[in-house]
C-alpha cells in the first residue's frame, strides 16, 4: 500500500496531520444513538466497523455525485479518498496484529 506523500499534509493542502488524526479519531469513536455508555464489546466493534465502512464508501458516493451533478469539490474528494485509504490500511494492520496475537496465544503450552 502506498503511503501518503509528505506534501499531502503541507500547509497549502488545507489539512494538517493533527487535524487529520483528530478527524479520524472523532469519526471512529463518535457515539451513536444505539450505543449506550456501557456498550458491549460486540456493539462497540460493530459501530467501529460501520464507521470504517461509511468512511470507505464516502469517496465512491462523492465521485458518483461529481459525475452526475458536477457539484463536488475535487479537494474534498481527494481528502475523502485519503481518509478512506488510511482507515482501510489501519483496519487491515490491526486485524493482522490481532490474528498474530491469537496465533501466539494458541501456541502457549500449559
Amino acid at each position: 500500500m502506498n503511503a501518503l506523500p509528505v506534501s499531502f499534509f503541507s500547509a497549502g493542502s488545507g489539512i494538517g496531520k493533527a487535524e487529520f488524526h483528530r478527524d479520524m479519531a472523532a469519526t471512529l469513536t463518535k457515539p451513536t444513538a444505539t450505543q449506550p455508555s456501557d456498550a458491549s464489546f460486540n456493539a462497540v466493534m460493530g459501530n467501529l466497523v460501520n464507521a470504517i465502512n461509511d468512511t470507505a464508501q464516502k469517496p465512491d458516493l462523492m465521485m458518483h455525485d461529481a459525475l452526475v451533478t458536477g457539484n463536488v469539490d475535487v479537494h474534498d474528494l481527494m481528502v475523502a479518498n485519503a481518509k478512506a485509504e488510511l482507515a482501510v490500511t489501519v483496519t487491515t494492520q490491526v486485524a493482522t496484529k490481532v490474528v498474530q496475537a491469537w496465533d501466539k496465544i494458541t501456541q502457549i503450552q500449559l
